[in-house]
């Protein structure tokens, strides 16, 4: 009994400890601080065996954009979706990713 009464104590110690904000949270957590201050640019989406995927995913990495990949093998073609716009193979992505990549 006298260890119920013991864990009982603790609980309600625990829970008199102030809650810590969102930013505290963020603030706290190295890899949460990293997405919160370098948040996605873009999501793409495409089949991984496209003969394009290599050489998109290469245009937006050395563009620096920050994006989301859905490897999706019912898209026929790769298509990137940033800022309201969708660019659809690899000439409309390299252009996309060279304004994303340019913007301050």
């Amino acid at each position: 009994m006298p260890e119920a009464l013991e864990h009982d104590h603790q609980r309600t110690d625990a829970s008199r400890q102030p809650r810590q904000s969102i930013h505290e949270r963020i603030m706290a957590n190295p890899q949460s601080r990293y997405a919160y201050f370098n948040t996605t640019q873009g999501m793409l989406r495409g089949n991984p065996a496209h003969k394009d995927m290599e050489q998109i995913l290469k245009v937006l990495d050395d563009n620096n954009i920050v994006y989301l990949y859905d490897p999706s093998t019912n898209r026929p073609r790769p298509i990137f979706y940033s800022q309201g716009n969708m660019s659809i193979g690899l000439a409309e992505i390299t252009v996309a990713a060279a304004k994303l990549g340019s913007a301050p």
